[in-house]
């Protein structure tokens, strides 16, 4: 994530937020103030914890209190979490994909030991 980006996303969130939520059902205004809470939480931290950062910036999506200016705060939002998401996921498809050729191998190995071994035979139990 860009700190200066994520950083500007999430002041807004607790700038725009609150103002957005007024009039609103009480469950909406609980839902922006939770995504207030955990972007201040954000906020007042020294460096940018990870799982906390992607966290609020999700809670600030899910818990758009709606109206103009909150849906700008979203796609500002996504503008900056998406790209991140999009290199996790590949990052994490290049450490895991090794794992399908170790897959290949041990049932390769599996295959060719029963071939050696006649395949598939019938086998009866007891004395029938």
């Amino acid at each position: 994530l860009d700190r200066e980006q994520t950083l500007a996303a999430l002041q807004r969130v607790v700038d725009v937020y609150p103002a957005a939520a007024v009039g609103q059902p009480q469950v909406i205004r609980d839902e922006a103030a939770a995504a207030v809470s955990a972007a201040t939480k954000v906020l007042k931290a020294p460096q940018l914890p990870q799982g906390d950062t992607a966290g609020a910036l999700r809670t600030a999506i899910s818990n758009d209190p709606g109206g103009d200016e909150a849906g700008a705060v979203v796609k500002e939002i996504q503008a900056v979490l998406n790209p991140a998401d999009n290199y996790g996921g590949r990052m994490s498809f290049r450490y895991v994909a090794p794992f399908s050729i170790v897959i290949i191998i041990v049932f390769g190995v599996l295959y060719i030991r029963d071939r050696k071994g006649g395949g598939y035979a019938v086998e009866t139990i007891g004395g029938a």
